[in-house]
């Protein structure tokens, strides 16, 4: 790699790109009357799950790919639950 600096920048960029792309998307299964706070929290998740979605397709795996997977965190447990809600409004 010549220029490892603009490469990441580059793929960076490209990230946030997918990531706002992959949020719209997901907005776009609300429901149009939601209350504020669930809402907040739809949005926020909606970030989080585009994030992850944008990551797991353009990162490449670790490179010990045939070790078994961390533990999921709390919070990572906690955001799939509301994940799965969404998904069933």
């Amino acid at each position: 790699m010549q220029d490892p600096d603009r490469h990441f920048r580059k793929l960076g960029a490209q990230m946030s790109e997918a990531i706002a792309a992959a949020e719209e998307d997901l907005e776009e299964s609300l429901e149009p009357e939601t209350g504020y706070q669930a809402r907040v929290g739809q949005l926020e998740q909606i970030k989080a799950t585009a994030r992850e979605q944008v990551l797991r397709e353009m990162l490449p795996p670790p490179e010990d790919a045939d070790s078994p997977a961390a533990p999921l965190s709390p919070e990572a447990v906690e955001l799939a639950a509301i994940r799965r809600e969404l998904e069933n409004l």
